[in-house]
């Protein structure tokens, strides 16, 4: 797939902007999980999540739409499991500015600071970008990313700015968020606190309505009395398809028994605009070769979610658990095994 990478000029001005932002400090006015929302007339809203209150890491995540803010969403739910950590940062959809080490600057960002002429010296001053994209490894902005960030941050400093001389008052910790909206005749913009839609877990549809044939198939199918575990792993592995624009982190669909810990299915699950339907889709494919099981236990509320109405046409007991002991060892020893290739 080919690539538009950004002119000189286009990243010229998103560098100028985020620089700006940068020296407004808003680490100092926000917690990370605190979360400013332009709204653009006719627009889905743009979210954005502030690191640096802790002084350690420091940035600013763009987050589009509701697929974006369901991904920072997702990371605010996240536990302890270092499986589910790994699953939740590469599922992550944002565009990042990070102020960070010489060390963490990729090749081409390096040449674009060079031919800039910025000069950066010290502990996480170092001014780079990111788009993150479910599915592929952290990568270079394309040109039409550069300009949405580009218009993003030009407003973003309206905003706080704003935030500021209005001394607004937002209540973070209840579930609000600072919005900054654009009137209908985009003629205008007004701050206000309001409230922050909850979409994580907000999944498609399974319409087993509309599939009349997969129905009878399920109805037909072989029942296997298995209790099982299922889940998705993120290999952190650079791999890099002509069929796309960036390198491919490949997602392991992972299936295995809960009482002997046996793997019963793994599978890798190509980049796709919703990749917990290539899991369905897997998951399906196994139930009418291998049976119908008892149960079937799950990490992610999402693909609880999912899965409900496949649970009520094959009578399935869907069981969502933080501990997936047997699968997380099959998990585990999978990747050990992966990386010992690399």
């Amino acid at each position: 797939m080919r690539r538009r990478e950004a002119t000189i000029d286009e990243w010229r001005a998103l560098y100028h902007s985020a620089t700006q932002l940068g020296e407004m400090k808003p680490w100092l006015m926000f917690w990370d999980m605190d979360t400013i929302v332009l709204q653009f007339s006719n627009e889905d809203p743009v979210y954005f999540s502030i690191l640096g209150r802790n002084q350690q890491t420091y940035g600013i995540s763009a987050y589009e739409g509701n697929r974006g803010l369901a991904s920072f969403q997702e990371m605010a739910e996240a536990g302890n499991n270092p499986l589910v950590s790994r699953y939740v940062t590469f599922n992550q959809q944002a565009l990042c500015a990070y102020w960070g080490n010489r060390d963490e600057v990729s090749k081409e960002n390096d040449a674009i600071i060079k031919e800039l002429g910025y000069e950066y010296y010290g502990t996480n001053q170092w001014l780079y970008l990111l788009s993150l994209v479910p599915g592929y490894y952290p990568y270079h902005l394309n040109q039409d990313e550069v300009q949405r960030l580009t218009r993003y941050y030009k407003k973003l400093i309206d905003a706080l700015v704003y935030y500021q001389e209005k001394q607004m008052a937002v209540s973070f910790d209840d579930g609000q968020a600072f919005w900054y909206m654009e009137s209908s005749d985009k003629k205008s913009w007004e701050g206000l606190s309001k409230d922050l839609p909850l979409v994580f877990g907000s999944v498609p549809y399974l319409g087993l309505n509309q599939n009349p044939e997969l129905k009878r198939q399920l109805r037909n199918a072989d029942h296997s009395g298995l209790d099982i575990q299922a889940d998705m792993v993120h290999l952190a592995a650079y791999v890099t398809d002509e069929s796309f624009d960036r390198p491919i982190m490949p997602l392991l669909f992972v299936l295995v028994d809960g009482q002997s810990g046996m793997v019963l299915k793994t599978d890798l699950l190509k980049p796709s605009s919703d990749q917990s339907l290539e899991f369905l889709d897997v998951l399906i494919d196994y139930f009418l070769e291998s049976g119908i099981p008892l149960s079937l236990h799950l990490r992610h509320e999402s693909l609880v979610r999912l899965l409900d109405p496949l649970a009520e046409e094959t009578g399935i007991e869907l069981l969502r658990s933080d501990d997936l002991p047997e699968l997380d060892h099959a998990a585990m020893m999978l990747l050990h095994q992966i990386d010992g290739l690399k």
